[in-house]
């Protein structure tokens, strides 16, 4: 999708492995590998995404998979974040778990317009997930990580919408 209306986002727990003279770019604001400064300082003129790897941390987005924050822990996540006054908080997960948040989300009183979803569905091939990518997913992501680790170099790239950007 070489569309202009998307932007290619690249996150990656190395921040000297990301490439340079890109519009957007992830960093965590905790964890192992707290990168996000480090990712503002070396892309001063990027959009930066800040990324929670627990509930405890504050972010735009919180990540959803082993060993970081489970999916029943999104709605409070969220309803913290939009407490504090941040700009539509939102998950990363795997497209095989996102459809089931959403509709947690929802039984807590957060709909989908609300928060912003960035999906993992490594086809190798830019997109953003929709009901083509998991029946239950009944809406379009915000950004879709399609590739990690393209050509062994240690990130990932994902395609998002530019509204998805902070």
């Amino acid at each position: 999708m070489s569309d202009p209306k998307y932007v290619t986002l690249y996150d990656s727990i190395d921040v000297a492995a990301l490439p340079a003279g890109g519009r957007a770019y992830a960093g965590y604001v905790g964890g192992r590998w707290p990168t996000f400064r480090p990712v503002k300082l070396r892309f001063p003129d990027a959009k930066v995404v800040s990324i929670a790897v627990n509930v405890e941390e504050d972010a735009d987005i919180l990540d959803v998979e082993r060993g970081d924050a489970t999916p029943v822990q999104v709605a409070g996540w969220v309803r913290r974040q939009s407490m504090r006054g941040a700009y539509a908080p939102g998950f990363y997960t795997s497209i095989s778990q996102a459809g089931w948040i959403l509709k947690d989300l929802l039984s807590h009183g957060i709909p989908r317009h609300r928060v912003r979803v960035w999906t993992a569905h490594w086809t190798g091939v830019p997109h953003l997930c929709d009901t083509r990518c998991a029946a239950d997913f009944q809406t379009r992501a915000g950004a879709t990580q399609y590739v990690s680790c393209p050509g062994g170099r240690s990130f990932d790239v994902s395609l998002c919408r530019p509204q998805f950007l902070p």
